[in-house]
């Protein structure tokens, strides 16, 4: 481990989604704030994940940093789908069925990712000449699948 200015970013960032997840849970009888705070949680975890990452600097666990840091990212988009259906109106398509649905790109990604598979990162490697170590990806169809 080795410390660079670069972690506090995340750090601040990690103590201002803290703070939004203690605000948020006063008012967790309202059902969007269920899915609210799914969205701070997997945002907070992807933070700390990538400052932990930034603080390492063996290649083996800042990989696994960087596929920790992807349960957040996966989770964000369909959790930010949830609440904007709850904000317009729109509650009634919030079913079982329509949430294993937008589950399905998430958990095949992560099945990917976890999995040696090469379908998400084909390669990776500790980048040259940045101020930190940090990780490069060589990125498969799996990762652009999820983008889409």
């Amino acid at each position: 481990m080795s410390f660079t200015p670069y972690v506090l970013l995340p750090v601040v960032t990690a103590l201002a989604l803290s703070w939004l997840a203690v605000h948020s849970w006063r008012r967790r009888a309202s059902p969007i704030v269920a899915y609210f705070m799914v969205v701070v949680a997997a945002q907070l975890l992807w933070v700390a994940a990538y400052g932990l990452e930034i603080v390492l600097t063996d290649l083996t666990a800042m990989t696994i940093a960087a596929k920790v840091s992807y349960i957040g990212i996966v989770t964000i988009c369909p959790a930010l789908l949830l609440v904007a259906l709850h904000l317009t109106g729109q509650a009634r398509w919030i079913t079982h069925k329509t949430m294993v649905a937008i589950a399905v790109v998430p958990v095949l990604t992560l099945l990917a990712l976890w999995l040696p598979t090469g379908l998400v990162w084909q390669e990776v490697h500790l980048a040259e000449g940045t101020p930190f170590p940090e990780i490069r990806t060589v990125r498969g169809w799996g990762f652009w699948a999820h983008v889409a």
